[in-house]
């Protein structure tokens, strides 16, 4: 025991270097809601710079740290002036993206200027070990720590007194009410990125004692990351102690595995396993209502799988026909393609960022190599089992995705992705071989001898053959209904779980089969030569490609072909092979094309060289020989008694009691804050209530949000959560379509269209949509958009439908014509819980109505006592019956 805790005792001087980086990236989220990726290159340019200075020029200590601090500032405040303000519009995901282009530049532009190699330099700190009891602590640890204690408390009381953290804390609760108080948020963002640059400069600098090691100053970000989880984005204190924590356990776990032969992946998959498991537990399945939804790059909205056809095609001939350096070129570039077109299906179709898709592709390559070298199974056979081997991996991937999103799913990735890197693929004992090569036999297909060493031509034609098929594959899922649910998912999760959609398993889904199209080109890579060797499947790679796929274009199955030629060594490498250090530039370039294709193309090249807004005629053709048909789901009755909802010590919602009976519509009424939205939310199955709810006597309380939409209850929702990237038909569709069992694999070789069914064309008509089919939902009117999501309910055929201010920015004429569709669709037989602010529309379609305030009943009764009833003046007005005169309750304020 003793020596387990001399172990962890002795990695806390990198525990809090780790400590510092963590403060940064805390820092820097706070101020600007951006998880920088760079914080780590911003770390080694600092730290080289310190380096040079030290040590080579002579420069006394101190001079040489403040100008290494400098530069991390300095690098902090440039990234924000030149990509985050030009992007402030953007979405937090394409923010973090952007991180990814300044990592690329600081950290390959510090390697042109100072050099990659590790130094071995004097330590500055004091050296030699204090005795404390029977345990050794090194005095550079002990200064270290001491160093980041300090700014924790510094940077604590700084947060929490000064004008700068107030102000920095009113920025992220709202920033428009700090703008309307004379805030800058741009300020406080501009200066937070320059403190957090510093402290990144500052860490980078304090893991040089005894030698600056490249790899390991560019992956402090990794526990750094995991360390800024634990403290929610927010608390300093709690990122310190995760930080050192995570060091210690990381040193044990390594000591464990040296002496007792612990798998050696523990240590490296410590931050993985710490960050997912605390998301586990912390994080909610479906986002919150007021959790903003992150937007991403346009999806194709009808993949024209001949093009990928005709390019392939195209390749296979150039391959066939080409020299050797050509044809290698074009192996290295369709392979990354390839790898790159799983990005399209995790991230460009549902909305899930991975960082660890060339990890995933080295476990397809580790499975379908050792296959071929202990079992000399033929190549297709290999193939299949590393497809099968990464699909498993990508199921794992999932697992915490199911319950987390955004920032923190990608430090999950991240530390995923570094477990198989290190743990795994750089295993002697899993690769084999003294080298931890392994040596495959040369592929064959068909009889036919296709190996790259020999027949580079003819590789070269399999791997662009191969990425046509998948190509092909991925356009087919996009324009199905597994695409849809796919692209729905990413819009929202919320609408979608609303309309019976399985979000977990769309996730699944969409790992496994993005984790299998990696794992087919890792294979293609593995057996380009005879021997594999596996430090080609890092994390640095899965970065560079998921660049070089946003260059190109995340949502289109062309645009990893535009990206993938950049990579190094590549099409572009070849063609201009007489630059020196051409991988470095190239990848130098590639972050500043990814930042300027950002700003200024979004969507990348593909979608520049396409239209995708139109939608093929056929779909209409098809459906104008279906007769609108209005044709209710069957009725069902829904009973709540006793809900009560309560966040902590506030109580929203206690003792509700309604039943919406079928063909009757009930309104709810009350003021702003009363608990309307609530009482929806804990129905439907977006939050957790007590009491019982229940249609056709089926306890529903439970169940999920999607299980209770099966069930028969459908919503619209307050804020109009559709499906952005998705035309108004494909809204529609996907509460129609039915996807079961055999559909998420037909789906990949069959390509159907969608058709409106003949209910669905009788609600579009009855609200006026038909025309607007074709329509992107971004194109339409505040009045349109929320009478698609009104129609988009009403085509699920739900039992009963809970409607959350349908009328709200609609004229009179529509509100009018609402009013009429849903009593006509109530009369079908559908029953409806009304909540609206209209109290026209309440009172003249409604059978009942009860009116709540402060999360209790006031009013529940018919609708001509509204007007007279005491309680609700109190509520609408705020004053006692006696102090106001007799008014119209429907024009009370709102």
């Amino acid at each position: 025991m003793d020596a387990v805790i001399q172990q962890a005792l002795l990695a806390l001087g990198a525990g809090a270097a780790v400590a510092i980086a963590g403060q940064g990236i805390v820092q820097i989220y706070r101020g600007s809601g951006v998880l920088n990726f760079a914080h780590g290159a911003m770390a080694l340019a600092s730290a080289q710079l310190f380096v040079w200075a030290w040590d080579d020029k002579g420069l006394p200590l101190v001079p040489a740290m403040f100008l290494a601090v400098a530069l991390g500032a300095g690098l902090g405040l440039l990234t924000h002036v030149l990509v985050m303000r030009p992007l402030r519009l953007g979405s937090q995901l394409v923010r973090i993206i952007a991180t990814i282009g300044v990592m690329q530049i600081v950290q390959q532009g510090s390697q042109l200027i100072f050099g990659g190699e590790n130094r071995f330099v004097d330590s500055f700190l004091p050296v030699g070990p204090i005795q404390i009891g029977d345990f050794v602590i090194p005095k550079a640890a002990l200064v270290t720590t001491a160093v980041a204690l300090a700014l924790t408390v510094l940077l604590s009381a700084t947060m929490k007194f000064s004008r700068f953290g107030t102000a920095t804390r009113a920025v992220a609760d709202n920033e428009v009410v700090a703008r309307s108080l004379g805030l800058s948020p741009d300020l406080i963002a501009a200066m937070s990125w320059t403190l957090g640059g510093a402290l990144a400069g500052l860490a980078g600098v304090m893991l040089v004692p005894g030698g600056l090691s490249i790899v390991s100053v560019l992956l402090v970000t990794v526990p750094a990351f995991a360390a800024a989880v634990l403290g929610g984005f927010r608390s300093y204190l709690t990122t310190t102690v995760g930080a050192i924590a995570i060091a210690m356990a990381q040193s044990v776990f390594t000591f464990q595995s040296v002496r007792d032969g612990w798998p050696a992946g523990i240590a490296p998959a410590t931050p993985f396993i710490v960050v997912a498991l605390v998301l586990l537990v912390r994080s909610d399945a479906l986002p919150t209502r007021d959790e903003a939804i992150a937007k991403l790059p346009r999806a194709a909205t009808s993949p024209p799988r001949w093009l990928a056809v005709l390019v392939s095609t195209v390749g296979v001939t150039l391959a066939l026909t080409a020299d050797a350096d050509l044809a290698n070129a074009l192996i290295t570039s369709f392979a990354a393609a390839i790898v790159g077109l799983s990005l399209v299906v995790v991230t460009g179709l549902s909305g899930q960022i991975s960082l660890a898709q060339y990890a995933l592709a080295g476990l397809g390559a580790l499975a379908a190599a050792r296959t071929s070298e202990l079992l000399g199974w033929p190549f297709l056979i290999c193939v299949a089992v590393g497809v099968a081997a990464a699909a498993m991996g990508g199921a794992v991937l999932a697992l915490p995705a199911l319950r987390t999103r955004g920032p923190a799913l990608a430090v999950v990735t991240i530390g995923l992705g570094l477990a198989v890197q290190q743990g795994i693929l750089a295993d002697i004992d899993i690769t084999g071989g003294v080298s931890g090569a392994t040596a495959v036999e040369r592929p064959t297909l068909f009889g036919l001898d296709v190996n790259a060493v020999e027949h580079p031509n003819r590789y070269a034609a399999v791997v662009i053959g191969t990425f046509a098929a998948l190509a092909v594959m991925v356009a087919n899922v996009r324009r199905n209904g597994v695409g849809r649910r796919l692209l729905a998912v990413r819009n929202n999760e919320r609408a979608a779980a609303a309309l019976g959609v399985s979000v977990p398993k769309v996730k699944l889904y969409a790992f496994v089969l993005a984790a299998a199209i990696a794992g087919a080109g890792g294979v293609l890579i593995a057996f380009r030569f005879d021997a594999v060797q596996y430090g080609q499947f890092t994390f640095f790679k899965s970065l560079e490609v998921l660049s070089f796929t946003l260059i190109g274009g995340i949502g289109f199955v062309t645009g990893p072909l535009f990206g993938a030629a950049a990579v190094p060594n590549g099409l572009l490498a070849t063609l201009a092979n007489n630059l020196g250090d051409l991988e470095r530039w190239l990848l130098l370039g590639s972050g500043a094309i990814l930042i300027a294709t950002l700003i200024k193309a979004p969507d990348g090249l593909a979608a520049l060289l396409r239209d995708t807004t139109g939608r093929p005629k056929q779909d209409s053709e098809q459906e104008s020989e279906i007769a609108p048909s209005l044709s209710a789901a069957v009725p069902r009755e829904l009973v709540v008694e006793g809900l009560g909802v309560r966040y902590g010590n506030v109580t929203a919602l206690d003792g509700i009691d309604i039943t919406v009976s079928p063909g009757q519509i009930v309104g709810l009424i009350g003021a702003n804050g009363a608990g309307k939205t609530t009482l929806i939310d804990a129905i439907s199955g977006f939050t957790s209530s007590q009491g019982s709810i229940r249609i056709d006597g089926v306890e529903l309380t439970q169940k999920s949000a999607t299980d209770r939409a099966r069930l028969g209850i459908g919503r619209c929702f307050q804020t109009i959560e559709l499906f952005e990237d998705l035309s108004v038909r494909d809204n529609m569709l996907v509460a129609t379509d039915d996807v079961r069992g055999h559909r998420w694999l037909s789906d990949l070789v069959l390509a159907r269209r969608g058709v409106l069914d003949g209910h669905s064309h009788a609600v579009v008509e009855q609200l006026g949509l038909v025309e607007h089919l074709d329509s992107s939902p971004g194109s339409l009117s505040h009045g349109q958009r929320r009478l698609v999501g009104v129609a988009r309910a009403l085509v699920a055929k739900p039992g009963v439908l809970l409607l959350d201010e349908p009328a709200a920015g609609l004229d009179r004429e529509e509100t009018a014509s609402l009013g009429e569709s849903i009593r006509g669709l109530a009369d079908a037989g559908i029953g409806m819980l009304l909540v609206e602010h209209d109290i026209d529309l309440v009172l003249s379609v409604s059978d009942h109505v009860v009116a709540i305030d402060f999360g209790e009943v006031i009013y529940d009764g018919d609708p001509a006592g509204v007007a007279d009833d005491p309680r609700i003046r109190r509520a609408y007005l705020g004053t006692e019956e006696s102090d106001v005169e007799e008014p119209d309750v429907t024009e009370v304020p709102q």
